[in-house]
């Protein structure tokens, strides 16, 4: 067998079986984090992910929630991997972190709690969860900031750190963290409720392990990630060859000034796809900059709404398609820059993939451009329940672009 598994044979419907009860486990992890969370941001607007990963960081699946959020949990993971030895990773341990330079984030209010999963001895997978917890810390109430100049100025900054040491809550980590918040009972309560929420899915995937067997189960998601990299590339094959760009636009990039572009060009080449962001504005001086894992998980999202809508989300994915995000750019700035408001500039990005890809569909999967922003509106004040303060944020909805015979969306989120 090749390194791409290429003459591996692999039967489709004991994949698709496979596939869904890991996408059972990782729903029944999603629906946990929302009913028991505390805050409004992850239970009335589910602003919030779980996935699943093997110890190699191979994602194996993601809840249907946030697709970004898959470039802040595989960022967190390869971080933990980067940092720690896996002798140094201990049964009942679980980490948290999300910061952009450090832990692989995408921006600071996104905070992943991830915790090894062990059979006979050794770690099998990574259980991951990621909440968008209102308000971290920094020079603005919601720690979303356009104007922020630096990382420093978006909230508390956490490398992947040991949160629970053996079963045991790292109460001092805890504090440190809630307490650099403007909202620290509630960060207190959700943080727990992840930590319980990935305890749930280490139950559930030993249970499957123990199911199939140590050997089975790895056989599985080896072809599960071998599935979908053949299913993508077959779908690849179905476009022509050839070279498609398109340019959107930024208003400006926090500080005023002039239109930044955000550029994207498609390249297929046979069963491979090439993504390249050259062409994009310089790294923004306000805080609309995308880390590369951001990147990654918007290209990823595109590529799966575009091609096979129904192809399971892993790693797989990019064994069929690459991407470029030249450096010191708005899509892969330089440190310590901004990136809290990445949301708008990651919308607009899958609105340029979008672009690009008219050239390379037909006719009646093509949709005309989206409302591509997501504004935020932070709403914060003193608290009349508590000596504190209370923070809510919410998004504005735009609208969809009209398809070949249908009209487009009001007031809805496009991506």
């Amino acid at each position: 067998m090749n390194a791409n598994g290429d003459d591996r044979v692999i039967d489709a419907i004991e994949i698709e079986v496979f596939n869904n009860r890991i996408l059972a486990i990782i729903e029944e992890m999603g629906a946990k984090l929302v009913r028991s969370s505390f805050s409004p941001n992850i239970k009335e607007r589910r602003d919030c992910s779980v996935a699943l990963f093997d110890v190699k960081g191979r994602s194996i699946g993601q809840a249907a929630h946030i697709p970004i959020h898959l470039g802040s949990l595989k960022g967190g993971v390869d971080a933990i991997l980067r940092d720690y030895s896996l002798d140094q990773i201990n049964l009942g341990d679980a980490f948290v972190c999300n910061d952009a330079y450090l832990a692989g984030g995408t921006h600071l209010p996104d905070i992943s709690i991830i915790t090894p999963i062990f059979h006979n001895g050794a770690i099998k997978f990574f259980a991951a969860n990621l909440g968008h917890h209102a308000d971290v810390g920094g020079a603005v109430p919601g720690s979303i900031s356009p104007n922020a100049a630096t990382i420093f100025e978006e909230g508390i900054r956490i490398p992947p750190v040991k949160m629970v040491r053996e079963g045991q809550l790292d109460n001092g980590i805890m504090q440190l963290i809630i307490q650099n918040t403007r909202e620290p009972e509630d960060r207190l309560l959700d943080l727990k409720v992840q930590i319980a929420t990935n305890e749930l899915g280490g139950e559930q995937v030993l249970a499957l392990v123990d199911r199939m067997g140590g050997e089975a189960i790895d056989r599985a998601v080896d072809d599960l990630l071998i599935y979908t990299a053949r299913r993508l590339r077959s779908r690849i094959r179905e476009l022509k060859d050839g070279r498609h760009n398109f340019t959107t636009w930024m208003d400006d990039d926090g500080f005023g000034g002039d239109k930044l572009p955000l550029a994207a060009t498609v390249t297929v080449d046979g069963d491979r796809m090439h993504i390249d962001f050259e062409g994009s504005g310089p790294q923004s001086r306000g805080g609309y900059n995308i880390m590369p894992t951001g990147v990654m998980a918007t290209v990823a999202y595109t590529i799966k709404a575009l091609l096979d809508p129904e192809l399971p989300a892993n790693s797989g994915l990019f064994d069929a398609i690459d991407f470029t995000a030249p450096e010191g750019t708005i899509v892969n700035p330089h440190y310590p820059a901004a990136v809290g408001a990445r949301s708008t500039t990651c919308q607009k990005l899958a609105g340029a993939v979008f672009g690009a890809f008219a050239g390379l569909l037909p006719p009646e999967k093509v949709m005309a451009s989206c409302h591509d922003v997501l504004g935020a509106m932070v709403f914060s004040g003193r608290s009349m329940k508590h000596d504190g303060s209370y923070v809510y944020m919410e998004t504005i909805a735009g609208g969809n672009g009209a398809g070949n015979n249908l009209d487009g969306m009001d007031g809805a989120h496009c991506h």
